[in-house]
């Protein structure tokens, strides 16, 4: 059983996760996700996660981490970098 600090520091990886799907230009899906993980942290523990503005400065810095990672790894295979521009036709949908 993880301690409430291990849940809260679970929750901030999973949004850091969320974070970085924003930073690859999927800012919607990053929003809903950003919302299950909050949601589904008060159904399953019984309490609210409320982020501090430390938290968001924790979830941006992992996010950044994580993307640049991916950068390397792809760099690594011989791939340029990302393409995080949103297409036209999704921009349109979705407003």
């Amino acid at each position: 059983m993880q301690s409430a600090s291990e849940r809260r520091a679970s929750a901030l990886d999973a949004l850091s996760f969320s974070k970085a799907i924003e930073l690859r230009g999927d800012e919607h899906f990053s929003k809903l996700e950003k919302e299950k993980i909050i949601q589904g942290y008060e159904q399953v523990f019984g309490e609210k996660l409320l982020l501090s503005s430390d938290d968001e400065n924790i979830i941006d810095e992992k996010a950044n981490q994580l993307y640049n990672k991916w950068i390397v790894e792809r760099q690594t295979l011989g791939l340029g970098d990302f393409d995080n521009t949103q297409p036209e036709g999704l921009k349109k949908f979705f407003k």
